[in-house]
This record gives C-alpha cells, structure tokens and sequence, in this order.
C-alpha cells in the first residue's frame, strides 16, 4: 500500500483486498489524496512499484476511484468545451455574418488562456477540475469583452465614418464597460485567491486564480490586440 508524508510517497505492507471476476482476481493498491484539489497520484503510487517488484505475465495494472474518474471528467468537460465553442461561433456568426470579425471576438480566448496558465504557474498549483471550469467562465467573460468592442465598431461603421474613426472612438467608449466588469469579478474573487492556504478552500482558490490572471490578461490585451486586428481584417463589416 502506498502512502505519502511531506510530499514522498512510501510503501508499506498491508493486508490486500482480494476479489474476483471473470475469472480475474485483484489486489487493490489505496492512496488517500490531501485535499479535494490535489492532483491523482494513482500513476505515482501504482505505475511506479518500488525497485525490485515486476508485474508477472498474465498480471495488470488498472487505476480506478478517484484517478479513473478524475480522467473521465476531464475528456467530458473537454468534448463540452469544443461543442461549446462551435456553438459559440455559430451565434456570433449569426450576429456578424463574418468569419473574420467572429475570430476577432474569440482572440480574446488565447489571450485569457494565456493569463490563466500563468497565475498557475505562478502560484504553483495543478490542473484539476476545478480549474477547468474556471477557464470556462474566464472565457465567457473574455467573449464578452470582445463581443462589446467589436459590436459597438459595427454601430459606429454603419454610420458612414471610415473604418479609422470607429475603432479609436469605440475603443474609447468601451474602455469603462470592459474595465468595471474586469474589476468587478475581481474584487470578488481577490479574497477567495489570497485565502488558499484555509482549510475548506481548497477548490474555491484555484478557481479564484485562474479567473484573477485571465481577466489581468485579457481585458488590457483585448483593448490592444482586438483594435488592431479589426482595423487590419475588419474592413469587411457592414
């Protein structure tokens, strides 16, 4: 059985749950995690058996409880995220008819992933589900920044002014409406960030994270990256 102090995983004896099925009899190999948000490490405590020990013929190693279904929600949320965004670009394209203006919109997805994995890495702290559904929000936010900018710039061209004059003004009279909604969920989520080492939040924290340096990210780059791109591919709208 495995088991883990400061961070080493250790193997002891222990008596071994036997069962038997299909003609197959298992031995099972427990590992009890820290916290809720703590990476599996079935693939540290079972794949890797201390030197010495090999896997006779006919044997095989299966992860399962947490580790299996850890994995079987990151491929669900995954498949969901991509049906998402196709649906996403369906109704912006409804919106604009223009596949050019719709990948302006959604420029502001890299530009939030960017901040995200960043404030993880900054902080050192995994992957897990929770931070996955993290991006999830952070992109909706993100779209919606975009959608504000790109939406006002076709309002202004409709007008007749060239395309020179709606992006500087409308950059301009959106700057407020972006920057309080970043500033919003920010001041909401500062505290949920800062109290990562309290119990009980270990799942609210990383959320907090990934969400604080993906707005950081997208709302200043989006009132620079998105101007630019839709001067340079936005000539097109109508």
């Amino acid at each position: 059985m495995g088991s883990r102090t400061n961070g080493v995983v250790q193997y002891r004896k222990w008596p071994n749950w036997q069962s038997s099925s299909c003609a197959w009899s298992s031995t099972a190999c427990s590992r009890w995690r820290s916290s809720p948000s703590s990476p599996p490490i079935a693939p540290t405590c079972c794949s890797e058996p201390p030197e010495g020990i090999r896997v006779p013929t006919g044997y095989r190693i299966e992860f399962g409880g947490q580790f299996e279904e850890a994995n079987e929600s990151a491929r669900r949320l995954g498949w969901l995220a991509l049906a998402v965004l196709l649906a996403v670009w369906g109704i912006l394209w409804l919106a604009f008819r223009d596949h050019r203006q719709v990948a302006i919109v959604l420029v502001n997805l890299l530009l939030a992933l960017v901040g995200g994995v960043a404030a993880l890495a900054l902080t050192s702290a995994t992957l897990s589900i929770a931070s996955m559904v993290a991006f999830v929000t952070l992109f909706g936010v993100a779209t919606r920044n975009g959608v504000l900018l790109v939406s006002h710039y076709r309002h202004l061209m409709a007008k007749g002014a060239p395309l020179e004059e709606p992006v500087r003004n409308g950059s301009r009279e959106r700057l407020a409406p972006v920057l309080m909604t970043a500033l919003t969920a920010a001041l909401a989520l500062i505290p949920l960030a800062l109290a990562g080492d309290q119990p009980g939040n270990e799942i609210q924290s990383p959320v907090a994270v990934v969400i604080l340096g993906g707005l950081l990210t997208s709302t200043f780059l989006n009132l620079l990256v998105v101007p630019v791109l839709f001067r340079r591919f936005g000539a097109g709208a109508r």
